[in-house]
């Protein structure tokens, strides 16, 4: 793979055109969405350790 775009005496679109020929879609995802974080989710609370789950049974009540 040659880097023509880095020819200086090409103009900025001549430039621009020929890098963007070179670049995988990966590449163009990443430039126009950038790197992607951890998914981050947000978890609802969960019962205590050793709580009943039968019906009749209320957990959260009893912590207020």
């Amino acid at each position: 793979m040659t880097q023509t775009w880095m020819d200086k005496s090409l103009s900025p679109d001549n430039r621009a055109k020929l890098l963007i020929a070179q670049l995988t879609l990966d590449e163009m995802i990443t430039l126009v969405h950038g790197p992607m974080p951890a998914m981050v989710t947000r978890r609802r609370p969960t019962r205590p350790w050793g709580q009943a789950t039968s019906p009749g049974s209320n957990a959260w009540a009893s912590r207020r």
